[in-house]
């Protein structure tokens, strides 16, 4: 095996780690936006967001190919995991690799704890919208506007928003 290829997949999992970092700060800004109620800034935050997922889509791409070209024997279109690549790598390099693996877990848990608690305040903001358009138009308690997927769910019909407002 090649040091130099296995340096080229320490670099690319070195930019994914960077990408996960900064997908992380822009969902902690979205925690922000949404708890003070920032329209714009959760606007700006999400498209932020989706230009980050967009590399780590690219970068991806990236890493399988280079796993792929550690690993030829692999049969096409099988799954090459970090641990395969680990094995094959001399103890210096192992060493390397466990640890960018070690990074990129606890960025990953940190980015899952963030994306949860978004989760949360978003599904909570749903539901008082929901009270308060029920209460506006009169519904019973019974009756929801969004659904706990966020759909719009409205079984009257009765709901009326003010589009001058």
């Amino acid at each position: 095996m090649q040091s130099q290829d296995l340096a080229g997949i320490v670099d690319i999992l070195g930019r994914e780690v960077d990408l996960l970092r900064k997908l992380h700060s822009a969902l902690a800004e979205e925690q922000d936006a949404l708890v003070r109620g920032d329209v714009e800034g959760i606007k700006e935050r999400v498209e932020g967001q989706i230009e980050v997922v967009k590399g780590l889509a690219d970068l991806e791409e990236e890493r399988k190919a280079a796993f792929r070209a550690l690993c030829p024997d692999e049969p096409p279109g099988s799954e090459i995991k970090l641990e395969e690549i680990i094995g094959l790598a001399d103890e210096e390099q192992a060493g390397r690799l466990s640890d960018m693996r070690s990074v990129m877990r606890e960025v990953l848990t940190s980015l899952g704890r963030v994306n949860r608690q978004n989760d949360v305040l978003i599904r909570q903001s749903m539901a008082y919208v929901d009270r308060m358009l029920r209460a506006i138009a009169g519904e019973s308690a019974n009756s929801e506007v969004y659904d706990a997927r966020g759909e719009v769910k409205c079984a009257t019909g009765r709901v009326a928003v003010d589009r001058e407002a």
